[in-house]
């Protein structure tokens, strides 16, 4: 059996002489989306065109990169080799087209950004509207995504700039707060507890909860699980999601109380689609940071987004 280091060097060998990059884009969003039928959503294609591609791939290189089946989807340790090595070339064909001409003083390109999801910031906005001011000519796109998975792909190159939660910076990152965030507890119209009079924090200790997968002792979201342990909740985590909307739409059909930015949850509030419970003043803040990767080859679009970015945020413009 072949070991790794003969392995990596088979698919440098096989994907300079089999290169089709869009099968190569395919395959990423397989395994970046987990499945065919996400990854189809992703790259605009039919989930038989997304079968067929891989499997085109898969006969180009020689090698197994997925096993599935109806349960089963598992990415194979050539299909991981494979996927680091697309992900490289993803990096550098994405920076192409926006090298500089002889003379050409002009910045311009695009810049792409990873945003946790409903992100509501003064900063953020006045940022971004007077860097297009400054640079008109560069373009942005913007993927909403959980925490950990814009912090992963910062780390690999696939993203200019991320904003999201971070409970350490990587050694790879930097990383600077620029929102701060701070949690409500909350439950749905069909909940017992909806709009019930003179409620106290003693009244949620056995509820079942509604939060994130990285709402625990250590994670990204601690603070809401030290919250809970303070006040000795004992009620189940009953739904997890890393997707903000989720979780509203679990706590307002009443699966539990949900712990919610109290930016988004006072909206609903507004509407009584949500009512807000002790404590009323919400738990500790959590930063949103800036983040970005100083060890990645980044265009004069990126490079003039970072240091945009950064002058503008030392000089605490709100």
């Amino acid at each position: 059996m072949k070991n790794e280091a003969n392995l990596q060097g088979d698919v440098h060998q096989r994907l300079g002489r089999h290169l089709d990059w869009n099968l190569l884009r395919t395959f990423i969003a397989v395994v970046e989306c987990g499945g065919f039928s996400k990854a189809a959503q992703h790259v605009n294609l039919t989930q038989p065109a997304i079968s067929h591609a891989l499997k085109r791939l898969e006969r180009s290189l020689g090698l197994k990169l997925i096993e599935r089946n109806a349960r089963q989807f598992d990415v194979t340790d050539a299909g991981k080799i494979v996927y680091a090595k697309a992900i490289e070339i993803h990096s550098q064909i994405s920076r192409l087209a926006e090298v500089p001409l002889p003379g050409d003083e002009q910045i311009y390109g695009h810049l792409r950004l990873l945003f946790a999801s409903r992100l509501q910031s003064t900063v953020l906005n006045s940022l971004l509207r007077e860097f297009h001011l400054k640079y008109p000519e560069i373009t942005l796109s913007v993927d909403v995504l959980s925490s950990a998975e814009i912090q992963s792909r910062i780390e690999r190159g696939l993203g200019t700039v991320g904003l999201c939660l971070l409970r350490d910076s990587p050694k790879k990152l930097r990383s600077v707060p620029i929102i701060t965030q701070r949690y409500g507890v909350y439950c749905g119209p069909s909940h017992k507890l909806f709009q019930r009079p003179g409620l106290a924090a003693a009244d949620l200790r056995h509820e079942d909860f509604i939060t994130f997968p990285s709402d625990h002792i250590g994670g990204v979201l601690s603070p809401l699980a030290i919250f809970r342990e303070q006040h000795l909740y004992r009620g189940r985590v009953v739904a997890t999601s890393n997707n903000l909307e989720e979780i509203i739409r679990l706590t307002e059909i009443g699966i539990g109380i949900g712990l919610i930015p109290m930016h988004i949850g006072s909206d609903f509030v507004k509407n009584n689609r949500l009512f807000a419970l002790p404590p009323l003043n919400g738990i500790s803040p959590i930063d949103v940071h800036f983040i970005w990767n100083p060890e990645v080859n980044i265009t004069r679009a990126e490079d003039a987004f970072i240091k945009y970015a950064l002058e503008f945020l030392a000089k605490g413009v709100s």
